[in-house]
């Protein structure tokens, strides 16, 4: 060119040309981008020309019932809604270009962006964006905690009744329960037969 700017010149000087909503774009979209006509493309998807045949009845009808999704990143409905609003009226003030961001948010953000009084999309989209990190962040805890708990333990016992009696029961009860089940005239014989056999040793 006749400026003998090459490519990598241009893109790394772009930054301090853009203002407004399109440094904006440019801070959240900085690339790397191969080439200069690459980086215009992007530009130019993220800013179309406005378009003057539009109705604005339904511009305005389009930008008063765009709400934010419930999967939609802060990023992409800011970008959404500004877009219309540029096509709507090129020279929107900043707080009205706000109070229209500010309505459409989820319900969960708007909340927490209201007492603020954010007075200009650059002050909304900051602080949004640090209430969508957030509760990103408290999720993602929630979501480890949960996962670290142990399950509740489970006891598997035999159906024979001594091993019922055994699990349930304090230890040093074990044999006397044991014995108490066995009939009293084989207990007795048993321990007679016993004491003999000890006596004639």
């Amino acid at each position: 060119n006749a400026f003998n700017i090459n490519d990598a010149d241009r893109l790394a000087r772009i930054g301090i040309k853009l203002e407004d909503a399109a440094f904006d774009w440019y801070r959240d979209n900085q690339g790397p981008y191969a080439t200069w006509i690459t980086f215009r493309q992007k530009l130019q998807q993220a800013f179309p020309p406005p378009e003057r045949t539009q109705n604005p009845h339904l511009l305005a009808e389009q930008i008063n019932q765009r709400k934010q999704e419930s999967d939609e990143s802060v990023h992409d409905y800011y970008y959404a809604l500004d877009k219309l609003c540029r096509e709507y009226d090129p020279q929107m003030s900043a707080i009205d270009k706000t109070i229209k961001l500010v309505g459409g948010l989820r319900e969960e953000l708007k909340e927490k962006i209201l007492p603020l009084n954010v007075q200009t999309p650059e002050q909304f989209m900051i602080q949004a964006k640090n209430f969508e990190s957030s509760a990103k962040v408290m999720a993602h805890h929630r979501k480890s905690d949960k996962s670290s708990e142990l399950p509740e333990p489970t006891y598997v016992f035999e159906s024979n009744d001594y091993s019922t009696i055994a699990a349930s029961q304090p230890r040093q009860q074990h044999h006397q329960s044991y014995y108490k089940q066995i009939p009293q005239p084989y207990y007795h014989q048993h321990h007679q037969q016993n004491y003999r056999t000890q006596q004639q040793i």
